[in-house]
């Protein structure tokens, strides 16, 4: 039916106060949209309902037999491209909640299709919001709205991803709108301040397909729906997670005792939920498994009955108690035990049905307080029964952290109101002392974890690296790479990328490059171009957050995406004068570029060749000396980013590795080994440039300096020249100026995480103004 007026309105007040919500999450997905191993069935299975054909079933009633056989055996080759099937895992999972993500996907892209009609929103859509994050991409082919769902994968990632995190928080909306504003209000502000949450609310973990369906069931557990409840427990339990039965025991245990549902209709309603449940699953999951399957049946059977799950990992009794609930709700777990106290307090002191007691209480509805205490106490149960089990993940609990919220929320309203006088100024600063606290550590956490997904970051390095190659490339992933980011929305979608992940694979001879954290393994035949950082830990002496080289690219020898002979000969073409002198040279390096500095005074009439292995140049000086430069270099440059600047005194020769996201220093400058007398090292020369260019550059991302933007403020340019230019006049040392750029670094990585905290408060203090 149609909603009254004040229906409306108070539907859109409490919707105004969860939109925050979806924008830290948009931007959670946005910043980090890669997913790592847990994530790694349904995220696959959703890009093969996306991007693979999927096997149709016979809609005709006279299908002979050996019709039947044939459709049969173009299902299994259909399906054998699948990654499911491809590589199965420990246990099988199920495929139902994928297909219903795929199904939103699918209305999703249809209505963006129907919308995108005019070039203006499409050069929109292509030219910002896709090269910015995912460039590897074959962006140029893209001509018309409907290759979206081929060429696009990376944004398709995004949209996915989207997709779960708005069904999640549309069915913790649901859960909570019967609440009191007040209430609303409070369980946003923490759950804003919090990170798993959010963080977690769009990944396609199991257990967060299955959040959705818990918060429904719980949403009408408050409206004291409790057969309706039971019913989607069950299915949600029988489907997606039997670790469920374990939270259904206690809320089904209470219901009973508080005589809000009877034995019997309880146990048809969940029987009715699981039997349903289980038919759909057998349905859909033998279809896509291709033999008679119950998924979550042998995945229970398999981690609870075998007690299998004790083999990846083992941690103690209280786990969950002394570090899963105090990250996920930092201030708000004492919070939740003070609510569940005050409720418990005014559930013995008051009774239900008298309105007049409770009109001016700043607890929870009434007729709601009964529902939410509840949802508190049997949260508590599942944990403590939870922690029996050996092997504890944070996932595992995810449903209670909503449920801590509400009554995390009860007691912040009591202190927030009832107090009077100093009193009241007092817990007033205390709770917003903890919302900002709660906000600070939340972004901690966020950068350490933004760091996890190294494997997605190297190969897409990977595809950055061979952007101009035309060869075919087969990739090996091994497992430390497919656990930390990759999955098949990045993988390149051209016929000159293939990948594999078999794991203990014979003939490594078969590949062109190797992504692997063990590269001593393979140097024989294969060489490093590059290296991807990851999260290495949390120093709290140097208040950072530690980086290490957890990924290493591999190419193997021989595989060059140039034609040496033909660039040498090149070279050998190139004539140089008879007669002509060497000029000195004076170069220096970083992890990226060289710079080369010849000594030609007033040169004109240059003349250069530069390419991927060396350069030949000549050029007269001011007295009408012909001097030339003849390099072959240590290893390949990138000459399309290399430059050659005429000078006043010098010739200026800039350089940029091949492979500079590797950050590899060239142990020499010339292939080579024996240095000429004309070439030195002027590391003074070199530290005064590089120095403002990277202080320059770092100073530019944190104040938002574009590509088209001319300099930074004058203020921080002056700085930064003034920094670099007294390193020499004061008479440093090279190594005392290494030991100065370390230091500056750390200060820079502080500052980061400074600006982040700053601009993380600043949204915080307006959506506490517009919540408030």
């Amino acid at each position: 039916h149609i909603m009254s007026r004040q229906h409306q309105t108070k539907f859109l007040a409490k919707l105004s106060i969860f939109a925050p919500l979806f924008l830290i999450l948009f931007l959670y997905i946005i910043l980090t949209p890669y997913t790592k191993v847990e994530e790694s069935f349904p995220i696959q299975a959703i890009h093969d309902f996306i991007f693979q054909q999927v096997p149709a079933s016979n809609e005709t009633t006279n299908t002979t037999s050996n019709e039947s056989l044939q459709q049969n055996g173009n299902v299994s080759s259909v399906l054998s491209s699948w990654d499911h099937l491809t590589f199965p895992g420990v246990v099988p999972r199920t495929c139902l909640p994928s297909a219903i993500v795929s199904a939103l996907f699918s209305i999703f892209k249809h209505f963006i299709i129907r919308g995108r009609e005019h070039d203006s929103l499409s050069s929109l859509f292509h030219g910002i919001i896709v090269p910015h994050r995912f460039q590897g991409l074959d962006l140029d082919s893209v001509s018309h709205v409907e290759a979206y769902s081929r060429l696009i994968r990376g944004v398709c990632l995004i949209v996915v991803r989207f997709l779960i995190g708005c069904t999640t928080l549309s069915a913790f909306f649901f859960m909570i709108y019967p609440l009191r504003k007040r209430f609303v209000k409070w369980t946003v502000l923490l759950t804003m301040v919090q990170f798993h949450f959010l963080f977690y609310a769009s990944r396609p973990l199991p257990n967060v397909l299955a959040l959705s369906w818990v918060l429904f069931a719980q949403g009408h557990w408050i409206r004291r729906n409790f057969l309706k409840c039971f019913f989607v427990m069950g299915f949600t339990a029988v489907v997606f997670r039997g670790e469920l039965f374990v939270l259904i025991a206690p809320m089904a245990l209470i219901a009973i005792a508080c005589g809000w549902v009877s034995v019997f209709l309880g146990g048809i309603s969940g029987l009715l939920g699981m039997s349903v449940g289980i038919s759909v699953s057998l349905v859909v999951d033998s279809w896509f498994w291709q033999r008679v399957l119950w998924a979550e049946g042998e995945v229970l059977f398999y981690n609870t009955f075998m007690n299998k799950s004790r083999e990846w990992g083992i941690m103690a009794w209280h786990w969950y108690f002394s570090s899963a609930l105090p990250r996920s709700l930092l201030f708000a777990l004492p919070l939740a035990f003070l609510g569940i106290a005050l409720l418990g307090i005014s559930y013995k002191s008051k009774p239900f049905n008298d309105r007049s007691a409770h009109k001016d209480e700043p607890h929870i509805a009434y007729s709601k307080r009964a529902p939410v205490l509840a949802l508190g106490i049997t949260s508590l149960i599942f944990v403590a029964l939870y922690s029996q089990l050996p092997h504890k993940e944070l996932r595992f609990i995810f449903y209670v952290i909503p449920c801590f919220n509400i009554v995390a929320a009860v007691a912040v309203e009591f202190l927030w109101s009832y107090p009077r006088g100093s009193v009241r100024l007092l817990t007033r600063l205390s709770i917003l002392s903890m919302l900002v606290f709660s906000l600070a550590a939340t972004t901690m956490f966020y950068y350490a974890s933004s760091l996890n997904y190294f494997g997605a970051d190297a190969l897409t390095q990977l595809h950055e690296l061979e952007l101009n190659s035309t060869k075919p490339k087969l990739v090996h992933l091994d497992a430390h790479t497919t656990m930390n980011g990759v999955n098949r929305f990045i993988h390149q979608n051209t016929s000159l990328w293939q990948y594999t992940k078999e794991e203990n694979y014979p003939d490594y001879s078969l590949y062109s490059h190797l992504l692997t954290g063990t590269p001593e393994n393979f140097l024989t035949d294969f060489e490093v171009i590059g290296t991807q950082n990851g999260f290495d830990g949390i120093s709290l002496r140097e208040f950072r957050v530690r980086t290490a080289p957890k990924i290493f690219i591999l190419r193997r020898k021989g595989f060059n995406t140039f034609d040496r002979e033909k660039v040498d000969q090149e070279l050998a073409e190139f004539k140089m004068p008879a007669g002509c002198r060497q000029p000195n040279l004076k170069w220096a390096q970083k992890k990226g570029k060289i710079t080369i500095h010849a000594q030609i005074y007033g040169a004109r009439d240059a003349k250069h060749l530069l390419n991927s292995l060396g350069l030949r140049l000549y050029a007269n000086d001011s007295r009408s000396k012909t001097y030339c430069i003849s390099l072959k270099f240590f290893a390949p440059i990138d000459e399309t980013q290399s430059t050659v600047e005429i000078l006043k005194s010098k010739i200026r020769i800039t350089l940029t590795k091949k492979y500079a996201g590797g950050g590899k220093m060239w142990p020499r400058l010339l292939k080579d080994k024996k240095t000429p007398s004309y070439l030195k090292i002027n590391w003074d020369e070199w530290s005064l440039e590089e120095d403002e260019i990277e202080i320059r550059e770092v100073f530019s991302n944190l104040h938002g300096e574009t590509k088209r933007g001319k300099q930074m403020s004058a203020p921080l340019h002056d700085s930064a020249v003034f920094t670099a230019s007294w390193t020499k006049k004061l008479g440093i040392t090279p190594r005392m100026q290494q030991k100065y750029l370390n230091l500056l670094n750390r200060y820079l990585t502080v500052q980061r995480v400074a600006w982040g905290s700053l601009l993380f408060a600043v949204g915080f203090v307006v959506s506490l103004t517009w919540i408030v």
